[in-house]
């Protein structure tokens, strides 16, 4: 715009020009024969600076234009290069299809550790990036011995508990058993364990992802029973003991067992409330 405004004021600029040397022309009946020379010859010049001013503010009109062009093009091409990246963005945005708890994945760098994915990690097709957990419906992974899977039923009772918090405790359910055994790393590769799930009932903000937890499965009740430890109860040809205290010491008495978990077993016959065992048969 200012380039333009120049231009005309410099066209009325010549306008004015020729205008003058107009009317200085109509004088020359009273001017000598050099002046009337020197005016026609001042006309000629402004016409002419006139007509190439008019000549210059349309080529400069032309190439405003042709600039203004350029750029509403340029503009419409800037506009379908934003929208175009507006539509990628959306597409490079992860929605997951329920509300939870994001855990990200490990990896193994260079040198074997095992870190928590970050940012500026190369990623190779397919491989886990992140878990969404849905904290009101936590699960406990575990094992069981081969010979003892066929205790285990779907939907029997569990109690819960997480090393890192002693004091709390759950309830749960067998979810799933599975149906084909695995090794271990720690263990014997030929030693095969059957894996199970217990889903947690009753959850709260201390339940997360990747915490150690056990948890003991109700394969069988029994009522009113004294409880001592397994360690304490021994088996000596087909006979069960446990080493009772007295006042001369400690004396084996065969007892009759029940039920165990491995921890506790139970003592039906041969035992009273009160009575002191040895802990260690």
């Amino acid at each position: 715009e200012l380039r333009m405004e120049n231009l005309q004021q410099s066209l009325r600029q010549a306008k004015a020009a020729v205008d003058k040397a107009a009317l200085d022309y109509k004088t020359l009946d009273v001017r000598t024969d050099i002046d009337r020379e020197l005016l026609r010859l001042a006309l000629e010049e402004a016409e002419a600076a006139y007509k190439e001013m008019l000549s210059e503010v349309s080529l400069t009109e032309q190439s405003l234009a042709a600039d203004l062009r350029n750029a509403e093009i340029g503009m419409k091409m800037e506009e379908l290069h934003v929208k175009r990246h507006e539509v990628d963005l959306t597409k490079l945005v992860v929605r997951t299809p329920m509300a939870g708890m994001v855990v990200l994945q490990t990896m193994f760098r260079p040198g074997g550790d095992q870190v928590t994915l970050a940012v500026g990690d190369r990623l190779g097709p397919g491989q886990p990036v992140m878990k969404i957990i849905n904290p009101e419906k936590m699960m406990v992974e575990g094992t069981v011995n081969q010979a003892e899977v066929t205790r285990l039923r779907i939907g029997q009772e569990a109690v819960i508990g997480l090393d890192a918090f002693p004091e709390a405790t759950y309830r749960g359910k067998v979810y799933s058993i599975g149906a084909i055994g695995v090794g271990s790393r720690r263990e014997n590769y030929y030693i095969r364990n059957i894996p199970v799930q217990v889903i947690i009932e009753n959850p709260d903000r201390r339940v997360i992802p990747d915490l150690s937890a056990f948890a003991n499965v109700l394969v069988d009740r029994q009522e009113n029973a004294l409880l001592v430890p397994a360690s304490a109860v021994g088996e000596q040809e087909g006979r069960t003991f446990v080493y009772v205290r007295t006042p001369k010491g400690f004396e084996k008495r065969e007892v009759k067992t029940g039920l165990s978990n491995g921890v506790q077993t139970a003592i039906l016959e041969g035992l009273n409330e009160g009575d002191v065992v040895r802990a260690q048969f």
